[in-house]
Formats: C-alpha cells, structure tokens, sequence
C-alpha cells in the first residue's frame, strides 16, 4: 500500500480558518485606564480588563480568512477511516494543533482564492451577505 500526503515534513503551508477576527479595544468599565474608582474612594484594578485596560471583541460575522503560514512538524495519514491530518508546533512545550488537509494550501494567493470561495459559497446558502470588522 502506498500513502502519500499533500504535504511534507518541514513544508511551509497556509492555514485558513473560519472565525471571527479578534478586535481589541479600550475596556467600558475603566474607560483604558485599568483602575477604578469605588465607594470607598479607593482605586482598584479594573475587575473586566484585569486592570490591563483593553478587552477584545469580536464583531461581524465568522467568515473564512488566511490565518497565516504554518510549518509541518508531523502528518498523520487515516487510510481507512478519514482525512491525512497536518500537525504544527510552535514550540517544544506545546504538544501542536492539527489542521485538516482540506484547509491547507501550498501559497497565500491559493488560501485567499479559497477563502472567496467558500464566502461567496456560504453567502449563497444562507442569503445574508458576511460583515467583514468595521463595516
């Protein structure tokens, strides 16, 4: 039996993801500063940021978008029940994250042809245009 993977060790590959995009912003409760004022006249951290000052939203719909390149560190072929699975690790701590093969693409242009398509696609099923951040 010969099984082959689109893929090999060490390949720099492109990821996309179906999500909504993270948008950071200046924390309601404290206003960014990080400290509130209480009844007590004191000032304490900020209990939604953590006194950090800024919360992260995210507005709009999940949509498709290129997530970045990822390098592959192991490739697991299912011959039998399923989709070769990619894994990447960023560090040596970090046991990786595994991505089907299905959403991975050897360039960044190929990633975002497919990101288009697949929004066009799911726009198409459900009739409602896909709000992109700050629209």
């Amino acid at each position: 039996m010969i099984i082959s993977a689109l893929y090999a060790l060490g390949e720099e590959v492109w990821r996309i993801t179906n999500r909504r995009q993270e948008k950071k912003v200046d924390c309601p409760a404290c206003r960014g500063i990080g400290r509130v004022l209480l009844w007590d006249k004191e000032t304490y951290s900020c209990p939604v940021c953590n006194g950090g000052g800024i919360v992260c939203t995210f507005p709009g719909d999940k949509i498709w978008r290129v997530d970045g390149p990822i390098t592959i560190t192991t490739i697991s072929v299912h011959a039998d029940t399923g989709p070769t699975e990619y894994m990447s690790r960023k560090s040596r701590r970090s046991s990786g994250y595994i991505y089907q093969e299905q959403n991975l693409f050897a360039t960044s242009a190929e990633a975002q042809a497919e990101c288009d398509r697949r929004n066009v696609t799911e726009e198409q099923e459900d009739g409602q245009p896909r709000q992109q951040e700050g629209e």
